[in-house]
């Protein structure tokens, strides 16, 4: 079937939503199973086998959800499938995520909500927070986020894991507050020796430039 710009190779019992991000290689959408009524995410990686470092990245990235499926700031792996006829393409089906994109703030004091999986980015703002009937200060909803997010990625890096672009983009927070962490493509392995392979994992141009960590740009002065 034929969506958001893309032909979707899935069974027909799938029902596709709306399209919740894109990017280079593949675009995520929510999809509705209309025999079990189920929803989930599903990532289509386009162009997978184009290149040996494109099905590496996937196969990482598959491989690191299977492996952290069990943590709940974790985007959880359900299926993964490559049904297209000419197996360039792979679908990862999720856990679904259908959060916020920001928490935009009216006139009034109240949260806007637009139903995508982004992030929340209103801590310098003074007014409350309205989610559900609850009253949210931005600071403290900005504080119990970043918890989130660092326990997602505390166990992440007791696997020894480094993400290697983490950004608001990759922090999936929906309306009740819950927080995951996905996009595991570019992801390593490290080991308790790492000055030995430092240039291995702290590779400048794989983070995200406005999100490079201050050691990997010290380290490529």
């Amino acid at each position: 079937m034929s969506s958001f710009g893309k032909t979707f190779h899935v069974e027909k019992r799938w029902k596709l939503v709306r399209e919740m991000g894109s990017g280079a290689y593949g675009v995520v959408v929510s999809a509705a199973d209309e025999i079990s009524h189920e929803t989930v995410a599903i990532k289509l990686v386009t162009r997978v086998f184009e290149k040996v470092q494109l099905a590496k990245r996937a196969l990482r990235e598959i491989t690191l959800l299977r492996h952290f499926a069990n943590h709940e700031n974790i985007t959880g792996l359900i299926d993964v499938d490559a049904i297209s006829p000419d197996f360039q393409e792979i679908y990862i089906f999720m856990e679904p995520m259908e959060g916020l994109s920001s928490l935009e703030i009216d006139p009034e004091g109240f949260v806007t909500e637009r139903w995508q999986p982004i992030y929340t980015k209103s801590s310098s703002l003074g007014r409350p927070l309205i989610l559900r009937g609850e009253s949210f200060r931005p600071s403290a909803l900005t504080s119990y986020v970043s918890n989130l997010a660092c326990t997602g990625m505390k166990y992440i890096h007791s696997a020894s894991v480094i993400h290697r672009d983490l950004k608001p983009g990759n922090l999936l927070v929906n309306s009740d507050c819950e927080l995951k962490i996905c996009d595991f493509g570019l992801s390593r392995g490290f080991d308790a020796t790492p000055d030995e392979h430092i240039n291995g994992y702290l590779t400048e141009y794989v983070a995200t430039r406005w999100y490079r960590a201050p050691e990997i740009m010290l380290a490529f002065r």
